[in-house]
């Protein structure tokens, strides 16, 4: 047979169990319902978004580079960017659509033109997952809300919305998707807002479930003999603070990492915004030194005359003087249907045809063509094209050139990181590669990476740690500020990696930036290390101090339960003589005959 006390544990454990069982039902059913309404939120506000945006304007754009400069794009840009300042939740929204082949490809997006994280017309979208395929493939514009999902850009919640073209000559029949409207959310703030929605009920049900186990707790039957308060209260109490110090360290650690991160990230955008305005400088020196060469009448004459001893006679001192004081590698001389007359770098090299960017941009529009571009030799050059036209006649042109390394040494002084450029080798031919390498005395080594070469580094070569984290960022196409933090050999690193484009807005390789981070990591770990210390010696004399009133507690209350025993004792031993005497006493008064009248 169960004992009483065995029957109210069995019941108490049921309950609480039970209780528990409940609680958890309907925490998760709150969760779910939230995230329920919060999608559902977000489908009517992308469904709002959606009716600002006019398809049939869309419908005029290539989805290309070549749409980067039509006021539709711009335009359709700007709408984009208004719509989602005017949604707090919305990170991105970005209109796309997919070529024949079923790459999926950007209209545009919500964010800046330059931005580290735009995706500009024409970039491909290559983690587009099955969902959003499907959606191309329907006849309907049904809202679709997907996530999370994670793509180059970080984890999101996804509201999609298909655009179907209007065609009035088939209006009776069903037109395939043509574009979908994306609106992003981050996963943090999402859950942060289910969160906060779900705060106030969970809440309440967590009090009553507090309440219930009170009720449990306190209906509980007391054993009644007494218990040392050291060890009821001391342990728990010491577990608790050594738990609360823990957790203020590590969310301090955490608090420290991303402080790090968002200062890195603002480093890697300032970076960026250098590296533009550099270049800028860097244009406008040279097309500013450019402008009196081309009103230079021996120029013109030899143009006229395609004279290479000419010019090589009157300009090879100049360009020895650029070359040494501005770091000025390239001066040419084209005719006027770009065939070189003369490169004052290379006097042995001419007659060939220049098909580059800028020349090809610089004959399109007569005016001055500037723009990075990758040379015959494999090397990454800013260039100037500046035609010389004479009583509207083209004589030719001239160009300057300047190797980056100069332009990224500039930033290098300026921001105090480690710099390294990555070519595609699928825009490189290996021994003309080698050969612009070797000329300018830079290591080539082909095989140092799978799919890239390195161009340049600070330190000569790109570091081991960074080899598998950059052919892995080669292998796509990335149009955003991509940051990581990396350990390697007892350091620390913060690595970021930054698309950079030619100027025919063609990704051919990455802009890696580095920063050791490992003096400022060892640095904190020293201030945590002697707050921990101090903390931790005040908890231990904290915790030793409880331990001797607890102590003394116990010893006062012992001393208190062994007066009571003896005074207990005491009594009893009174109580028994004092029942002894009367006993005696009715004896001799039975003896005597006399009555007894009281009652014991």
């Amino acid at each position: 047979m169960f004992t009483t006390a065995h029957q109210h544990f069995v019941m108490r454990t049921t309950v609480l169990i039970l209780t528990t069982l409940i609680i958890i039902i309907l925490a998760w059913w709150t969760l779910f319902y939230t995230d329920r309404e919060l999608r559902d939120d977000l489908s009517r506000r992308i469904q709002f978004a959606a009716q600002a945006i006019d398809i049939k304007k869309v419908a005029r754009l290539s989805g290309s580079a070549a749409d980067l400069t039509r006021p539709e794009y711009l335009k359709l840009k700007e709408q984009l960017a208004t719509l989602c300042d005017t949604d707090p939740s919305c990170q991105f929204l970005y209109l796309i659509g997919r070529h024949p082949d079923g790459q999926v490809f950007f209209f545009a997006d919500s964010a800046a033109n330059g931005a580290a994280n735009e995706s500009p017309a024409g970039q491909l979208y290559d983690e587009a997952d099955a969902e959003l395929i499907e959606l191309f493939t329907r006849h309907t514009a049904a809202t679709s809300i997907t996530g999370p999902i994670t793509d180059r850009w970080g984890t999101w919640i996804s509201a999609l919305v298909p655009f179907i073209l209007p065609t009035p000559q088939i209006a009776n029949r069903t037109q395939p998707v043509f574009a979908v409207l994306g609106m992003d959310v981050a996963i943090g703030e999402w859950r942060m807002n289910i969160a906060t929605r779900a705060a106030l009920p969970i809440g309440t049900m967590l009090i009553l479930f507090i309440g219930v186990m009170g009720l449990l707790i306190g209906n509980k039957q007391q054993d009644s003999s007494p218990k040392p308060v050291l060890w009821r209260l001391f342990l728990p109490l010491t577990t608790a603070a050594c738990l609360l110090l823990t957790a203020s360290g590590f969310l301090l650690w955490q608090q420290h990492l991303q402080y790090q991160q968002a200062q890195f990230a603002d480093l890697t955008v300032q970076i960026q915004r250098e590296w533009r305005t550099t270049l800028q400088q860097q244009i406008d020196s040279l097309t500013i030194a450019i402008q009196p060469l081309t009103i230079d009448g021996r120029i013109h004459n030899a143009l006229r005359k395609k004279d290479k001893q000419a010019l090589q006679r009157d300009w090879q001192a100049l360009f020895t003087q650029w070359k040494d004081l501005y770091h000025i590698t390239h001066f040419y001389f084209f005719d006027a249907n770009r065939y070189c007359i003369l490169r004052l770098h290379q006097p042995d090299r001419y007659s060939d045809q220049i098909n580059r960017f800028t020349a090809i941009n610089a004959e399109d529009t007569g005016a001055t063509a500037a723009g990075i571009e990758l040379g015959p030799l494999g090397t990454f050059t800013l260039r100037v094209v500046q035609p010389v036209i004479i009583n509207q006649k083209l004589l030719g042109y001239i160009e300057l050139g300047k190797e980056i390394e100069d332009v990224l040494q500039t930033l290098e002084t300026r921001t105090n990181v480690q710099l390294a450029v990555v070519i595609r080798k699928a825009a490189l031919q290996r021994t003309v590669w080698e050969v612009g390498m070797k000329r300018l005395g830079r290591e080539a080594n082909w095989d140092y990476l799978p799919d890239g070469a390195v161009i340049y580094a600070t330190t000569g070569q790109l570091p081991a740690f960074l080899i598998p984290w950059a052919d892995g960022i080669a292998a796509h196409l990335p149009n955003e500020l991509s940051v990581k933090l990396v350990k390697f050999e007892k350091k620390t690193w913060q690595v970021a990696a930054i698309a950079l484009y030619d100027a025919g807005n063609n990704e051919i390789g990455e802009l890696f930036v580095t920063h050791d981070l490992s003096n400022e990591v060892t640095a904190f770990i020293r201030r945590v290390t002697f707050v921990g210390t101090i903390g931790t010696i005040l908890l231990i004399l904290s915790l030793t101090l409880l331990f001797i009133l607890l102590r003394r507690t116990d010893r006062t209350i012992d001393l208190q339960q062994a007066a009571l025993r003896d005074s207990e004792q005491r009594h009893r031993l009174l109580f028994e003589h004092s029942t002894s005497a009367i006993a005696i006493h009715d004896l001799i008064l039975d003896a005597q005959g006399q009555p007894t009248d009281y009652v014991l």
